[in-house]
């Protein structure tokens, strides 16, 4: 629809239904930019560039993947890990209730993992960008090339909470419509 269009970019109100809580306002006010031609590190560059130059003193900037993030905070390979290591890492960080919990699938683990145990320690002194995610938890961000299983994702944090998510537009129509099928079963 905006093909030949340049960057675009607007600040709206946004209103999700079911997002509400503690950190999450089902109406909220979002920055949204597309900028053709920038992949997500490209992305993240300008979005700490943007932060930083709102903030009254500007922060370091600390980027990790996502896979780095579960190797050096949990010692989980997450690519490789099952889902029975999940959730006893999950019971042994503490996460309450962790043991009861039915949960066929590894991205629902590494999700928890990622909420309770990981994402509450970063960018407590930085901006903190969390890239590469799990394809699952990409539908809409390009294939990193080299890796499949990787989407070209990230979400950036300050004092443990995400505030910015950003990624790699998925442009191949045979590939969103097999991700959106396989996210309809699951349903």
């Amino acid at each position: 629809m905006a093909a030949g269009s340049g960057p675009i970019d607007q600040i709206c109100k946004v209103f999700r239904d079911g997002e509400s809580g503690r950190l999450h306002n089902p109406e909220f006010t979002m920055l949204e930019w597309y900028r053709p031609g920038f992949d997500h590190h490209q992305l993240m560059a300008e979005t700490a560039e943007l932060v930083n130059s709102l903030l009254a003193e500007p922060r370091p900037i600390q980027s990790m993947s996502y896979a780095e993030v579960f190797e050096e905070w949990l010692n989980i390979d997450q690519h490789q890990a099952s889902v029975a290591t999940l959730r006893e890492c999950a019971i042994k960080s503490g996460i309450e209730s962790a043991y009861q919990l039915d949960m066929p699938d590894r991205d629902s683990w590494l999700d928890l993992l990622l909420t309770h145990s990981i994402e509450p320690w970063l960018g407590k002194e930085s901006l903190f960008f969390l890239y590469d995610y799990p394809v699952a938890l990409g539908a809409l961000a390009r294939k990193k090339r080299g890796d499949p299983s990787v989407a070209e994702r990230f979400e950036r944090y300050i004092g443990g909470l995400d505030l910015a998510n950003g990624f790699t537009e998925l442009t191949d129509p045979n590939d969103q419509t097999k991700r959106f099928e396989s996210e309809s079963e699951l349903i």
